[in-house]
């Protein structure tokens, strides 16, 4: 008597060759009109954008210039010159930057790509803290000490601070920084006053004859302020504390010296009003110096 066994559906039985024969074809025919569409679309777009690259649809049809208030805009364009002719994606923007920034007025520009043809160009000037003086010539610095221009008419609603004292060959061409040991001084000072508009906006005048000791000037004060060379920010502000209390004694001051620590010296301008102060109380230089 023959035995059958059930039959066991977890387990599939090896497909005859011939059935994976008719298989195959159609299986490559599927990627065969897979790749078809693919090269097609690929295709397209490729002479889609090859059209417009030589339609010139890509050329550089617009140059876009904001942030720059005293460099003139046809002379940034001027500088871009050179690129008009070239297409949107081809433009080195880092090339771009460099020629912005030729200016010594431009701090830093930064540029994009609009598409289809626009460079758009944002300007960061420099900031005038001071102008240097030497003889005749007055220059226009930043914090750095950069000669950014030469003082003149389109200048004249600047109120800056006055930097004398300087080195006979300090002052070079525009974008050049001014040189030798007093003018780092003066540089160091605006550099230090940067963080606290309202004492920067106080100075008139600063003075570094002496590399190791800039002299200060106040608006509406005669007072020369010693400020050594170190702490700009904390003896003015120190001053400014005990104006009231020492005009309250002596009318006006030749100079107040700051250098020291804990003490202020100050010498009363000549003609001036003391009251209740005997002179020798106020010494023209004592104590140790900690300029």
């Amino acid at each position: 008597m023959a035995f059958v066994a059930p039959e066991d559906r977890r387990f599939h039985r090896a497909q005859p060759s011939s059935v994976r024969r008719r298989r195959g074809p159609a299986t490559w025919v599927r990627i065969t009109r897979f790749l078809l569409v693919m090269g097609l679309v690929v295709g397209s777009l490729a002479w889609a954008g090859w059209s417009a690259w030589r339609s010139g649809r890509f050329d550089i049809g617009e140059i876009k210039v904001h942030g720059n208030r005293h460099v003139p805009t046809a002379e940034i364009l001027d500088a871009l010159a050179p690129i008009r002719q070239a297409r949107l994606l081809q433009v080195d923007l880092d090339a771009v930057r460099e020629r912005v920034a030729t200016s010594p007025w431009i701090a830093d520009a930064r540029v994009r790509r609009i598409l289809p043809s626009t460079i758009d160009v944002e300007v960061v000037e420099r900031r005038p803290l001071g102008m240097g003086r030497l003889g005749d010539r007055l220059v226009l610095v930043d914090a750095s000490g950069l000669v950014i221009d030469d003082f003149g008419p389109r200048y004249a609603d600047f109120d800056l601070p006055i930097i004398d004292g300087l080195d006979a060959d300090a002052i070079g061409a525009r974008g050049e920084p001014l040189r030798g040991m007093r003018a780092a001084l003066a540089s160091r000072l605006l550099s230090a006053l940067v963080p606290h508009p309202e004492l920067l906006a106080r100075v008139s005048q600063v003075d570094v004859s002496d590399p190791a000791n800039a002299v200060v000037t106040l608006d509406a004060d005669p007072a020369r302020l010693f400020l050594g060379n170190r702490d700009f920010a904390s003896r003015v502000s120190a001053y400014l504390e005990l104006a009231s209390a020492l005009r309250s004694k002596v009318s006006e001051f030749d100079y107040v010296d700051l250098r020291y620590d804990a003490r202020v010296y100050a010498r009363p301008a000549e003609g001036a009003e003391v009251r209740g102060v005997k002179p020798a109380t106020w010494p023209g230089r004592a104590g140790r110096d900690r300029s």
